[in-house]
């Protein structure tokens, strides 16, 4: 897992997405940034949100997340690239 995840402070839930990155955070390009990555499809970096309040900041100033899947029951456990949830928030 990468280095600035930790599942113990994971807190967001029940978040919507304006849109749905369908590419994993492992298909996006490293930055100079360590936790920040690249998706050349939209052009744009993508931040990552364990917290609602990291989530809430980014989403506020109109940036693509990437956010923990901490629901073992979730749809999105079935995705090649597991662990998390890419998109722009709602």
């Amino acid at each position: 897992m990468t280095s600035w995840f930790d599942r113990k402070k994971a807190t967001i839930e029940n978040c919507e997405f304006e849109f749905e990155c369908p590419k994993g955070w492992a298909n996006l390009d490293k930055t100079n940034i360590k936790s920040v990555r690249y998706c050349n499809s939209c052009d744009r970096n993508v931040f990552p949100s364990v917290t609602t309040e990291q989530f809430t900041s980014n989403a506020l100033k109109g940036r693509c997340v990437a956010i923990p899947i901490i629901n073992p029951l979730s749809t999105y456990v079935n995705r090649k690239d597991t662990g998390f949830r890419l998109g722009l928030p709602d």
